[in-house]
């Protein structure tokens, strides 16, 4: 029987996933055993955690932690050999909201159905982002699997403070939102493989190979992270009426009016003025300028099973299914 390595980030959720796992570990350890549960407080923590499980002879690992932790946990299983990862079994188990990557997937709420579904370890090959950045000499490469946000907020993201009562940090977080949103916009260039995308003053966009991103919702309701290609969705700054109309509409979850949307296998992002900070699946990710590509059907990832029960199919590159079919089924190609 395939042993499960569970990654648990107890910290998670401001300390609430620890809590409701204590709830649930008697439930979890005896649907999906045998399985060993591997504590890790840290997205670094997390990618050395699934590297050295990877190669110690699991091959069913199960994420339980927010977007940053599944973020180290991608970047490590990426660091291993293309026939090594194929063999993987990538999950993700929801405690409390669903994360962004189990949305995406349309993965089960009630922590029974999700455990059935982990258990069963059906996978799709889903492509992850790649985010290159050089520094001089030095280039830094990482790996996301929901998205990557450019834009001034990101800084904001990061340096806010632990508690609201720390007045300074409060304060400064106030300054650089009125910069980012009222004055100051910055003035980026964005390229793909044909030439200029856009280029002129920004605020935020998301690179994106799932729906949805933290914090967010789903900003890129098209994405398919089957198809080989990035969605790249972004607001721009051409008027401050617009900049506060439309991240209202991002941040209350809903489809901003100016929007605007391309895809590509390549982007290039500089900034040309300002400066202009990456986000990678919730965790820092330095600054521009980067490069973005995208890892065709890098990471076989753990899905529910699919019937013609569905309203519509979840991605566009899904096979097509017989009635009462599953993607299990050996007459279905074009699946892990």
């Amino acid at each position: 029987m395939e042993a499960t390595q569970i990654m648990l980030n107890p910290d998670a959720a401001r300390q609430r996933m620890g809590r409701l796992w204590q709830q649930c570990q008697r439930d979890v350890l005896r649907e999906l055993a045998p399985a060993e549960v591997v504590v890790v407080e840290s997205p670094q923590e997390a990618a050395q955690t699934a590297r050295d499980s990877a190669l110690g002879g699991y091959f069913r690992l199960v994420v339980v932690g927010d977007a940053a932790t599944a973020n180290g946990v991608v970047n490590g299983l990426m660091g291993l050999a293309e026939s090594h990862r194929a063999r993987m079994k990538l999950g993700f188990l929801s405690l409390d909201r669903p994360d962004e990557w189990s949305r995406t997937t349309d993965f089960p709420r009630r922590l029974g159905r999700q455990l059935e579904v982990l258990r069963a370890a059906q996978t799709m090959r889903f492509d992850v982002g790649l985010v290159r950045r050089e520094n001089g000499r030095e280039a830094t490469v990482r790996h996301f699997l929901n998205g990557c946000s450019v834009g001034a907020l990101n800084a904001l993201w990061h340096g806010r403070p632990r508690s609201w009562l720390d007045l300074r940090a409060a304060a400064a977080s106030a300054r650089a939102a009125g910069r980012a949103l009222l004055a100051q916009a910055p003035v980026v260039r964005m390229e793909d493989a044909a030439g200029i995308v856009y280029e002129g003053p920004w605020v935020l966009g998301m690179v994106m190979v799932g729906r949805y991103y933290p914090l967010l919702g789903e900003v890129a309701p098209e994405a398919d992270p089957m198809d080989g290609l990035l969605d790249l969705v972004w607001l721009d700054a051409a008027g401050r009426w617009r900049v506060w109309r439309d991240m209202a509409g991002l941040l209350l979850h809903r489809r901003p009016a100016g929007r605007r949307h391309v895809c590509g296998e390549h982007f290039r992002i500089a900034a040309l003025s300002g400066a202009l900070a990456l986000d990678i699946d919730g965790t820092d990710g330095g600054s521009l300028p980067a490069e973005l590509s995208v890892v065709p059907g890098a990471l076989p990832i753990i899905v529910p099973l699919v019937t013609v029960r569905q309203r519509k199919p979840r991605f566009k590159s899904l096979p097509e299914l017989a009635k009462g079919g599953a993607l299990g089924d050996p007459n279905i190609a074009a699946v892990a």
